[in-house]
């Protein structure tokens, strides 16, 4: 919590600030808090990055945040290492992300210079992770906690046969891989995406 007073409360770390305007500040359950971009801005500046790309990620899809609302947050709040951090967020207005492994994923494709892929979108009427829809190529990043199961072995199986009829190859990438062989990987994509 950031606050502009010195009210002292047990148990509660609050985060003091000169700069909280009255617009950074909203109510839940009738308790004074900073609202969501705000809070994120001030989490830039503690957090690293798999962290915020998380907080930042997860307001999302708890319809917490809205990305113009993160800009307005951000042209309010110039020269901040912490903008500077959240700036990419707002410029890269991608669907949200659902996992640690789809942050990390993100990363990599920067670390290797991968050209960025869309994000949870929609195609011939499957939700993919990665997508390259210019190149036609999906990749699906697989963990054990929602592949590990019969049933979805084949929903994987049916949903890869149904994406390759409608033009779109499947790369699966699991945890495993992508930790202990990335260079590799990476390889392996940027064949795929320059076929």
């Amino acid at each position: 919590m950031s606050a502009a007073g010195r009210h002292r409360h047990d148990g509660v770390r609050a985060h003091r600030t000169r700069t909280l305007a009255h617009r950074d500040v909203t109510r839940h359950y009738g308790i004074p808090v900073t609202t969501p971009a705000r809070t994120l801005l001030d989490l830039a500046d503690v957090l690293d990055d798999a962290a915020l790309a998380r907080a930042v990620n997860d307001a999302r899809l708890e319809a917490q945040l809205k990305l113009d609302h993160l800009a307005a947050q951000l042209t309010r709040s110039p020269g901040r290492r912490a903008t500077r951090r959240l700036r990419p967020f707002v410029e890269n207005a991608d669907a949200p992300t659902r996992s640690t492994f789809e942050d990390a994923f993100l990363a990599f494709t920067e670390r290797y210079g991968i050209p960025r892929p869309e994000v949870n979108q929609q195609v011939d009427g499957y939700e993919v992770d990665m997508l390259w829809r210019e190149q036609h190529l999906v990749v699906e990043l697989d963990s054990r906690t929602y592949h590990d199961t019969p049933g979805a072995f084949e929903d994987d199986r049916r949903r890869d046969a149904d994406l390759l009829a409608a033009g779109f190859p499947v790369m699966r990438l699991t945890w495993r891989r992508f930790l202990s062989r990335p260079a590799g990987e990476a390889a392996r994509l940027q064949a795929l995406l320059t076929r």
